[in-house]
């Protein structure tokens, strides 16, 4: 969600560091964004994951296992192994493994064959491409940002030159006569003639249509997707070069924004999401494992090992005898 305080993203050279901004994109809304700012960047050799904190700790999913198995499957009708018959029978269901090992040899499916298919990792569901969390690699200036301030620009040019502090000299045809309207608290929404774009400095070709561009500045951020990206040279405000106009989905607060005082921030990379661990101490009488084994049976003893969390790097082991086996369908 978006208010998210942290993500875990595959690979550990992810090219953020603290002050870095990221968008999150809601997939089930991607007009529910929130722009964070990155406040720490920790890689995990071991996972070949990392962290990136964005100002709050968001606590891990609750993995709870149904207290109650369902019954034994009655009225069974015979069905070749496939996705879909595992999917039929067994998605959101809790079944003890004694009773799904009874139900394979009715059957006839390899338990095997059944512990390779539900292990292996599901592709996730199509989503919007503009959905899921995004770095923001460039960070840009609007045009004009730069430019001498107007109240300083003397009322008539004399034959020689001026000096405008903020510049070195004044060129002949530098004043307020030749520029009369004033650019000191220009807004975006004054600056360019679309009303649905925004003109940055230099060009910037890596911020492609489709993509996301945050506008933040006099206490406003803002996220908006970009529709068009059009390179031209511009002459105002006593400067010329060449920008980089983006015609943007909205101009939502495009009236506030003052170009003087307001960063860009595009080049929306998306990040690859890595799966959640579970960091809470083991405790009671239960423990989720990472898949379906189908060998696992009450009575059969085990060996626990693991990083004791209250003597660091002490590694223990308990040996333990299996008391049932749920399968919970629900857990993916």
């Amino acid at each position: 969600t978006t208010g998210m305080g942290e993500v875990i993203v595959n690979g550990i050279e992810v090219g953020l560091k603290p002050g870095d901004r990221v968008l999150l994109v809601d997939p089930a809304d991607t007009t529910n964004r929130a722009v964070k700012r990155v406040k720490k960047v920790t890689p995990d050799q071991a996972t070949q994951t990392t962290r990136i904190e964005l100002g709050g700790v968001v606590s891990s999913p609750s993995f709870l296992l149904g207290l109650i198995a369902s019954p034994f499957i009655s009225g069974i009708t015979k069905q070749t192994l496939s996705n879909t018959a595992i999917t039929g029978v067994f998605k959101g269901k809790v079944f003890a493994q004694s009773d799904i090992h009874a139900f394979t040899l009715i059957q006839n499916w390899s338990p095997f064959k059944l512990a390779k298919s539900v292990n292996t990792p599901k592709p996730p569901p199509p989503g919007p491409e503009l959905a899921g969390v995004f770095a923001m690699r460039r960070r840009a200036s609007v045009f004009g940002h730069n430019a001498p301030r107007w109240a300083n620009l003397p009322q008539v040019v004399q034959d020689k030159p001026t000096l405008i502090p903020g510049r070195l000299i004044a060129a002949a045809d530098l004043s307020k006569a030749q520029y009369p309207d004033d650019w000191d608290n220009l807004t975006v929404q004054q600056s360019t003639p679309g009303d649905r774009s925004v003109d940055l400095d230099n060009v910037y070709s890596s911020m492609v249509p489709g993509g996301w561009l945050i506008l933040e500045g006099d206490g406003v951020v803002r996220s908006y997707e970009i529709e068009a990206n059009e390179e031209l040279s511009r002459s105002d405000y006593t400067l010329s070069a060449k920008v980089t106009r983006l015609t943007l989905k909205s101009n939502e607060q495009f009236g506030t924004l003052t170009i003087r005082h307001m960063a860009a921030f595009g080049e929306s990379d998306k990040l690859a999401l890595a799966r959640l661990p579970i960091t809470d101490d083991l405790t009671g009488d239960e423990v989720i494992l990472d898949g379906y084994y189908p060998g696992l049976v009450a009575g059969q003893p085990v060996i626990l090992t693991g990083e004791r969390t209250d003597l660091s790097g002490v590694v223990d082991s308990e040996v333990l005898v299996i008391k049932e086996v749920l399968v919970d369908g629900a857990l993916e």
